[in-house]
Order: structure tokens, then sequence, then C-alpha cells
């Protein structure tokens, strides 16, 4: 499958088609091949014009050649795939809720036309985006079709990606078991019809969910095979993917230096490959790197060099998060107006995507700057916020973090029934999506400092006992 199809691929675009066959599929890949022989003229260059950008990243002018595509030259069928791109590259963009409204074109035209794989295609992808707007019902409903359609089509690649596409739905929602179980289905089905793709993209995710849960010898194991795969077929993006998976595996053991390399490793691939988005992913990671090591300096650096790229090619999901980590940067450095400056500039971003769980870390984030000025009741009303948000998108992680912060202010205020039962839990929230790494760590220890017994407080004008001289020897 895999040689048929890329044998057809000029070399300069064959990352941006890898890209394509992970996200949206078979089906799609052979329409735009299709589409690519079919166009003549000015339209057939604005297209590979756009193919080009979208290697490069950037997608915000690969939507202005895909909309001069001229649409006398295509059928129904055509239609329904420029939409399906469009719709795409706005989502690459960072504009999410456009990209929502584009797939319901996508998907209205492919039906029209009888179009299956795009169909199936536009669902799984308006899933895909509904999960960054936090819509986790409305995604895990697409994924539900996607999988549906694709089982009467009779089509596997496509029922393993559903399937791995209601993973993340699960994840999202902290149901850590439940993803594990969907990733493995998809796993199962990819390997027996030999889908090498598929079967490295359910690795990478089952790989996520031993990460998350502390397992990380078992998330290594994962990513190394992914990894082994991606190496085999010659998929250079999903390479970078998988070296910065590792990094932010060695960083959870405190392997700081050899994280370090293997984030530096997936920049160079990024680099060799043009992908702008996935260089800015590399600097933010980096710079998380620095961050551990406490070298703030480095850190803010490769924040900003993020924000620089995406002054070349804009994205406001991840200019939001180079914002939140400069924010973060400044709280350490005791900077708190700096912080609190940079965390608002994040959560004004993701308020106006509509990136809720953004807006809940960013809430959380001006808490601590908060209780770091002192200030228990403001720092109390942005953790409450941030709690009530991943309550209402089902974060049960951001659920617990949230308990915790608001249980170590009920403790530094000396309310220590209330800093129990809410640190008691968020402790049980841990416990139940089997989630490792230092928020469940802050929460034992303390509950362990609540639970130790005081020193008896000496009752007032008590005199303490003399002790009484030995004797002296005669």
């Amino acid at each position: 499958m895999q040689p048929f199809i890329f044998d057809q691929i000029p070399e300069p675009l064959r990352d941006e088609f890898w890209r394509l066959l992970s996200r949206l599929g078979e089906g799609v890949v052979k329409a735009v091949l299709a589409l690519r022989r079919r166009l003549r003229g000015d339209a057939r260059e604005n297209f590979e014009r756009a193919l080009a950008l979208r290697q490069q990243s950037r997608h915000a002018e690969a939507l202005e050649f895909l909309k001069r595509c001229d649409r006398d030259q295509l059928t129904p069928r055509g239609h329904a795939l420029l939409r399906l791109l469009i719709a795409d590259s706005l989502y690459e963009a960072g504009n999410v809720r456009g990209a929502e409204a584009e797939c319901d074109e996508a998907i209205t035209e492919a039906i029209m036309a009888k179009a299956h794989p795009l169909h199936r295609a536009s669902v799984n992808l308006r899933g895909v985006v509904r999960i960054k707007l936090s819509n986790l019902t409305g995604a895990e409903t697409d994924f539900l079709e996607a999988a549906a359609l694709s089982r009467r089509a009779r089509d596997k690649t496509g029922q393993a990606s559903a399937l791995g596409n209601l993973g993340l739905v699960y994840c999202h929602r902290s149901e850590l078991r439940k993803a594990e179980g969907h990733y493995q289905k998809a796993l199962d089905i990819s390997k027996q019809i030999n889908y090498s793709l598929g079967q490295a993209a359910q690795l990478g995710n089952l790989g996520n969910v031993y990460r998350d849960t502390g397992q990380l010898d078992r998330a290594e194991r994962y990513y190394k095979e992914t990894l082994r795969i991606h190496q085999h077929i010659g998929n250079r993006p999903g390479q970078a993917n998988d070296f910065a998976n590792l990094g932010v595996v060695y960083a959870r053991r405190g392997d700081l230096d050899k994280a370090e390399k293997h984030h530096r490793k997936a920049l160079a691939i990024d680099e060799q490959i043009g992908n702008k988005l996935g260089q800015a992913n590399q600097l933010g990671n980096l710079g998380n790197v620095y961050l551990h090591r406490g070298e703030l300096d480095k850190a803010e650096q490769h924040y900003k060099r993020v924000l620089e790229i995406h002054q070349d090619v804009p994205n406001p999901l991840s200019e939001a998060n180079a914002f939140g980590n400069l924010g973060i940067v400044y709280r350490r450095r005791g900077e708190l107006d700096k912080a609190e400056y940079h965390l608002k500039d994040a959560l004004e971003i993701q308020i106006e995507i509509g990136d809720r769980l953004g807006q809940a870390n960013q809430l959380g984030n001006l808490g601590l700057v908060y209780a770091g000025r002192g200030d228990l009741d403001k720092a109390e009303e942005h953790h409450k916020k941030a709690l009530t948000i991943h309550e209402e998108i089902g974060n049960r992680l951001g659920q617990a973090e949230q308990l915790g912060n608001l249980g170590l202010l009920a403790a530094e205020r000396g309310q220590l029934d209330s800093a129990r039962e809410l640190l008691g839990q968020a402790q049980a929230l841990y416990k139940e999506t089997g989630a490792g790494g230092e928020g469940p760590d802050i929460v034992r220890r303390a509950l362990e400092r609540l639970e130790a017994p005081s020193p008896p407080k000496p009752k007032p004008n008590q005199k303490r006992a003399r002790k009484k001289p030995p004797p002296k020897k005669p």
C-alpha cells in the first residue's frame, strides 16, 4: 500500500504526504494525487504551491492558494476534497473554530458527491478539531460515527484510526485505562492488516498512557518501537515526534542531559524537512528542559524563539503555550508582575480560540502568581475557576491538580480540616486515574505533614523541670 502511494509523490512533497496519510488516511492521499493529475494551468500551479507551503507549515499562506484553485475544473468529489484540505490547514494554523465550520461543509459536500473516504476523513477530522475545542462529547460522537462508517465500508485502517481517536477522547477525560483499551484494539487491527503507520500511531498513543501513569520504562519501550517503524518506512515527521516523546520520558526521569539530546535530534529533523511548527514544538521542549534545570535565562530564550517563529508562521495555540511558559519562568524568578502579564496574554488567546483546557491551565498558573504575592483570596478564586473548567470538560487530572492547589492554600491559612479534605479528594483522583509524576507526590507529602503529630505546646507560665546534677563522686 505505502510504496504504491509514495512512488507517485515527488520527493520534495513526501513529508507533507506522510502528514496527510497520518491525519486523513489513504483515501484522502489517493484523492489528492488524482486531483493533481486532473488540474491544469493556474489551478494546478496553485494546488502545487499550496502543498509546498503546507510542507513548510505555512498553512495560512497555503489557504490562499487552495482558495484560488479553479473550481470549474473540480468534480463534486474535488470540491469535497478541497473543503477538507482547507479545514485541515485552518486547524494547523490554529483557527480551530473556522476548521470546525469547514469540516461541516466538507461532510455535506462529501455526502452529496458520495465520496465515502472523504466523508469518513472529514468526520474524523472534525472530531480532532472538537478535542482542541474541549468538546469531548462532540468528538466522541464523531469518532463513533467514523468507526461505524469504516466498518460498513470494510475499511480496517479507518476503523483503527477512529478507535485510536476515541482513545484520545478518554485520555483528555483522564480515563486512561479506557484509553489504553481503545489504543490496544486499534493496534490489534493495524497488526492484522500489516499497517505499519497505524501500528506506530497506536504504539505511540500507548506510550503516552504509560508516560502519564508513571510507567516510564514501558513508555520508553513503546516510543522506541514507534521510532523503529518510522525509520523503517521513512516517515521523518514521525521520527521527530518519537525523539520528542523520548525526550519527555527522560526529562520525567530526571535525566535532563538525555532529554536535551533527544529534543535536539527532533529539532534537527524538523529543520531538515522545513517543518516550522515542529521546530517551535521542539524549541518549547528544550525550554522545558532548561526550566527543570533551573536555567531560567536559557528557558526564556527558547520560549522567545518559539514566538519568533510564529511571527513568520502564525499559530495561536502554540503562541499561547509560549506566553504561558514565559509566565512560569518569570514567576520562578519572582518577577510576578511580568508573570501575570504573560499569563493573561496566554489566557486571552485561549479564550479567543476556544481552548478551554488551556484556559484552565493559565487560570491555575495565575492562582500560583497570586499565592506568591500573598493574595490568597485571589489565588483561591483563580484555582476554583480552573477547577470548574476541568470539571466541565471532564479532565480529572486537572481537577486533581487544582484540588491540590486549593488544599495547599487551606493549609497555609491554617484551615487544616478543609486542607485534609481537599488534598484527600486530589489524592483519590490521582489514584483513580493512575497518574504518576510530581502532582501526586506533592499531595502525598502535604497530607503526611498534616497527619504528623504536632509537638506538645508548653502550658502558659509552666516552668521546665530542671535536671538534678549527678552526685559528686567521693
